[in-house]
């Protein structure tokens, strides 16, 4: 895997796919990823999620709005070269 630096993992994730999150997190870290990797937190209980080189963003969902629609929002909130969306 690529451990350059400048490499960011980006994801979203609420309370029903936290497992899911907790679970990608560990399998990159297992597979030699140093880099950072950002969350965005779609609800209070997944802001809690922590660890060495790890970023957790909350966001707010507005009414109507899905949360996939927040892919841009996370990303720009934050200056990185290069990234990876899961």
């Amino acid at each position: 895997m690529d451990e350059s630096p400048d490499l960011t993992v980006f994801t979203l994730t609420d309370e029903t796919y936290l497992p899911g999150a907790v679970g990608l997190i560990a399998s990159l870290r297992y597979y030699g990823f140093e880099g950072l990797i950002c969350i965005g937190a779609l609800g209070a209980s997944t802001e809690a999620v922590s660890g060495d080189n790890l970023r957790t963003v909350p966001l707010e969902v507005s009414d109507g709005a899905l949360p996939a629609n927040h892919k841009a929002e996370l990303i720009n909130s934050h200056s990185t070269g290069r990234f990876f969306f899961l």
